[in-house]
């Protein structure tokens, strides 16, 4: 999401961006062909699958969200302004693609545990893969998202030349305090692993479709965000510091509930 911080390199993020909704679309199609083969396995296994069917909601929300996500890069895209607006659209679309990049690890996850539920491993294997997949999202992929959208805050700053400013400083305090933060959720997420998912188990259904839920809401808020943007704004408008305060604290909460959820099994 970060793509230089000064305003002659804004229109690389625009030219990246077709790469992003390539990518994003190609992830796409990895998540409705899982839903498929959920769906296929639903119809064809002898035995109920009742944990599996708990898949659909992080599947439909990863699908979403990457579908949303691909249609705002290849928008973004399009503009080449070269100005402070392009580093305000970097930061709309790099909270779709948090949104998106959680929900897909997240559903990975939710099957992995289904199955093993469902289908237990003698040997350990899907059980391990399980763990290690939680451990990534919650200590690895969570803080990672949240250190980028601290690479898109700098590049709006030195885009804007805002430095100075309260609302600014703000956000550039806001950007270092998310991944550092996010990371020792995480930590604590592990630690108290147990005791997190014993509070949060009677609610683990509804936890997880308020998450996909949330995710769909904000990568498709985020097309809205950026459209308005290129629509209704000129080129020579300077985007406010309010837009990366309000991008990187819905990521951030985003992000807080899905390591949260992910603690239950």
């Amino acid at each position: 999401m970060a793509h230089g911080g000064k305003l002659g390199t804004q229109t690389e993020f625009s030219e990246t961006a077709g790469l992003y909704s390539q990518f994003t679309g190609v992830l796409a199609g990895f998540a409705f062909a899982s839903i498929v083969a959920l769906l296929s396995v639903r119809l064809t296994v002898a035995t109920t699958t009742p944990h599996l069917a708990r898949s659909y909601a992080p599947l439909m929300g990863a699908l979403l969200a990457l579908i949303a996500t691909s249609l705002n890069y290849a928008v973004v895209a399009s503009d080449t302004s070269d100005t402070s607006r392009t580093a305000s659209l970097e930061l709309t679309a790099g909270a779709g693609f948090a949104a998106a990049g959680l929900m897909l690890i997240y559903s990975i996850l939710t099957v992995l545990r289904a199955v093993e539920l469902d289908a237990p491993d003698s040997t350990g294997v899907a059980a391990r893969a399980a763990k290690l997949t939680e451990r990534l999202l919650i200590l690895g992929a969570c803080p990672v998202i949240m250190l980028l959208m601290n690479g898109a805050i700098q590049d709006h700053i030195g885009a804007t030349a805002s430095s100075e400013a309260d609302d600014a400083r703000f956000a550039e305090l806001l950007g270092v305090a998310a991944p550092i933060g996010s990371f020792a959720v995480g930590v604590l997420a592990v630690v108290a692993k147990a005791q997190i998912a014993a509070l949060l188990a009677p609610y683990s259904d509804l936890l997880g479709s308020v998450l996909s839920t949330a995710a769909v809401v904000v990568a498709i808020g985020a097309i809205a965000a950026t459209t308005i943007t290129i629509s209704y704004f000129g080129v020579d408008v300077v985007v406010v510091d309010a837009v990366p305060i309000i991008a990187v604290s819905t990521v951030w909460l985003l992000i807080t509930l899905g390591q949260a959820v992910a603690c239950i099994d």
